[in-house]
């Protein structure tokens, strides 16, 4: 039969044993939310530089953007006055500026009694 204090002391070896467990699991969290914490800053700022990049060169791709518009307007113009040019811009899926119809001359009212 085993002694009371054979199984006290038992006990208390595991109860040891688990509290060592317990420490263990609770540093290697620890090192794990660290390490997902410098991950995420990581990419956090890794992020932000990259949206500093892209914002310094928004003002160049407007300009750009101004100047294409500006360039397929012309086009466009150019089109609306010479046919075979116009058909080539519709083959590139631009279509010219349509010239509004010249109106008729304004004639002079007539007075009466002339």
């Amino acid at each position: 039969m085993i002694e009371p204090q054979e199984q006290i002391d038992a006990l208390a070896e595991q109860v040891s044993r688990l509290e060592h467990r317990l420490a263990m699991a609770g540093r290697v969290q620890l090192m794990l939310l660290l390490a997902l914490v410098a991950f995420v800053w990581r990419a956090a700022l890794m992020q932000h530089r990259g949206l500093e990049a892209a914002q310094a060169s928004v003002p160049r791709i407007h300009q750009d953007i101004a100047q294409q518009v500006a360039a397929v307007a012309e086009l466009q113009n150019y089109g609306a006055t010479h046919p075979e040019f116009a058909r080539i811009l519709r083959n590139h899926g631009i279509e010219p500026v349509a010239q509004p119809p010249t109106p008729a001359p304004q004639l002079p009212p007539v007075q009466p009694g002339r």
